[in-house]
């Protein structure tokens, strides 16, 4: 709001150097001025660290993100307000022209998000301006020659940095320093960016480990998928042989699991797929994972190399729904024994404002009602914590609904 407001600021002030004999040559030059700025924050904003524990890169970082925000937005500024003070046009048919526009492009910026990821999509976006200082150019009679020179510039850029010769990539996701780090796969969308990374054989990562020995000593493979470069989530190398995923009763996020009687679950946010497998693992019968992130939810059942690692898609009786949990809670008539939403907070907030993070619709009272509503009671009757604590001393064996499987150790 700042920059578009500046830019109306900015034609008032200088009222006198707008007018109607330079107003198509004006359109040109700052239509091609706005595709330029763009261009250079594409490759200038992905090496800002704002976040940076030095308070000298930390200043110069958010001088930085700041100018790469205001110069693109001061010259849109300029732009609309020169249309809808200095054109020959009826205001009405402008002022409704803009409005078109901006719902357009709205719903373009989720498209060329989902396609192109968040630096190359300012590269686009440069191209769709350079196009419209042509039609500027062509109805004004000016010349198109400097935007035919702006236009294939980017053009040519563009052509390098989607194939892959100019690498264009956050350098500092959230903080957290990408150089050194090997991607496996980098996806985006219009609320957030993937990364897989490869974690090596180490210990099970647990949310809250026991500190039995065998856990401890327990070796494996893993990888770490990463949304912004900050909100993490492990998967495990999956055979399919349960009994290899033992260390699963470690955890204590699992306590639910040990109350008998469990066959039908819903896991809310399926992450890498842990809480799907240990759902498996107890028993049940069916479990139901809701993910609002579909690029989690295509990396864990699509033709790829990480479903094979984690395997989730060949378990029997998982289906992963992508919608949002709370709305697809309130939806559903289903009905289901136990509902577990382990540490899901992604911290994957939208433009729309302070809260607009997806967990927030979750930690509510109506969000917690649309879970109430869904669950029953194993065996139409209450189960207390003494029951459950006294499952989890027994241990249990075999793998049928509400029992543990003994580990191979």
């Amino acid at each position: 709001m700042l920059g578009v407001a500046s830019g109306g600021v900015w034609v008032f002030r200088k009222r006198s150097a707008f007018d109607l004999v330079r107003f198509d040559r004006d359109l040109v030059n700052l239509s091609l001025l706005l595709a330029i700025s763009l261009s250079v924050v594409a490759f200038v904003q992905p090496f800002a660290n704002p976040l940076s524990t030095s308070t000298f890169k930390a200043v110069s970082s958010w001088v930085l993100v700041l100018l790469c925000l205001l110069v693109p937005f001061v010259l849109a500024g300029i732009l609309v307000c020169l249309f809808l003070t200095r054109g020959p046009y009826k205001i009405g048919l402008v002022y409704g022209v803009d409005l078109l526009g901006a719902g357009a492009g709205c719903i373009f910026a989720l498209y060329i998000m989902d396609i192109f990821g968040g630096p190359i999509s300012l590269v686009v976006l440069a191209e769709l301006i350079v196009l419209t200082s042509f039609l500027f150019s062509y109805h004004g009679k000016t010349g198109a020659l400097p935007s035919m020179v702006v236009g294939v510039s980017i053009s040519f850029l563009f052509v390098l940095v989607v194939s892959g010769a100019i690498p264009l990539r956050i350098a500092y996701p959230k903080g957290t320093p990408e150089a050194g780090r090997a991607l496996l796969f980098e996806d985006w969308n219009s609320f957030s960016r993937v990364g897989l990374y490869p974690w090596g054989v180490d210990a099970p990562k647990l949310w809250g480990p026991s500190q039995s020995r065998l856990l401890v000593e327990h070796r494996l493979e893993q990888r770490l998928a990463q949304i912004d470069g900050l909100a993490g989530t492990f998967s495990y190398r999956f055979d399919g042989d349960l009994d290899n995923m033992w260390f699963l009763r470690h955890d204590v996020s699992n306590l639910a699991y040990y109350i008998p009687g469990l066959s039908v679950g819903a896991v809310i946010g399926i992450g890498g797929g842990r809480d799907l497998v240990s759902a498996k693992y107890f028993g049940l019968q069916k479990v139901t994972g809701v993910e609002l992130n579909p690029i989690i939810a295509e990396l864990a059942t699509g033709d790829n190399e990480f479903s094979k690692f984690s395997n989730i898609a060949g378990l029997d009786g998982v289906t992963i729904v992508v919608d949002e949990a709370r709305s697809w809670f309130a939806r559903s008539d289903a009905q289901f024994d136990i509902i577990q939403m382990s540490l899901i907070d992604t911290w994957a907030a939208t433009g729309a404002g302070a809260y607009a993070l997806s967990e927030n619709r979750l930690y509510t009272v109506e969000g917690w009602s649309s879970f109430r509503n869904r669950g029953k009671t194993p065996g139409g009757q209450a189960i207390s914590m003494q029951r459950c604590l006294t499952r989890i001393g027994s241990g249990g064996t075999g793998g049928a609904p509400g029992t543990l499987r003994r580990s191979p150790r």
